[in-house]
């Protein structure tokens, strides 16, 4: 895999590219589920819609760093990952800082990188066969994931002036996960209900670091 995400950078270079990653796609190994990098829409990253239009290297604005090759000019110029972010959406924060230096991030959707997100299930929904994500996460995974991602686009929503927007964003988004764990999950439902609540209200005031107990 290493040599061609190489053989990538050098093609890319040779187009007078300004790299900062260069990502495999991510697929999770159990489920199939694809990573394909996140897009950034005004207060939010978005993950990208793969389509026949997409072509096999493309640009995106923030990807998993696992498995990923990191420029070396790139790395000696952009600040250091936010240590206090340390699982769930350092990659994103990461990927940004790059991205204001003015480096390009892509993805080579022709060479996988299988990994697992979690314990990640897809089920049924109810009687249906309608079939959803169950995320199954521990309570500790769902109080940084909410309180990491509500940071992070907290700061985009910053500088964007849409801070009331994207309150609603995340408010919404902290409610289906209850929503889901309620109706999907047997363990520790409220533990993870209050990790959910107390993430995203830290994730509002900043608290970071190694805080949950």
């Amino acid at each position: 895999m290493n040599g061609l995400l190489k053989m990538t950078y050098d093609n890319l270079q040779e187009s007078h590219q300004k790299i900062g990653i260069i990502a495999p796609l991510a697929v999770d190994r159990v489920t199939g589920q694809q990573w394909n990098g996140m897009i950034l829409d005004k207060y939010q990253l978005k993950q990208v819609f793969i389509n026949d239009r997409i072509p096999e290297i493309y640009k995106c604005d923030a990807v998993i760093t696992a498995g990923s090759l990191i420029s070396i000019q790139a790395a000696q110029n952009t600040p250091f990952p936010n240590e206090d972010l340390f699982i769930e959406a350092v990659d994103w924060e990461y990927c940004l800082k790059l991205k204001k230096q003015n480096y390009s991030i892509f993805v080579n959707r022709n060479i996988l990188l299988k990994q697992r997100f979690g314990e990640t299930q897809e089920v049924n929904l109810f009687y249906t066969n309608k079939k959803i994500m169950r995320l199954n996460c521990s309570p500790l995974r769902y109080y940084y994931r909410c309180r990491n991602n509500t940071f992070v686009e907290l700061s985009l929503a910053m500088e964007n002036k849409l801070l009331i927007m994207f309150s609603i964003h995340r408010i919404k988004i902290m409610l289906n996960l209850v929503i889901k764990i309620l109706l999907l999950e047997n363990q520790s439902r409220r533990l993870k209900i209050w990790a959910c609540l107390r993430g995203t209200y830290d994730g509002f005031r900043g608290n970071l670091g190694k805080t949950w107990v």
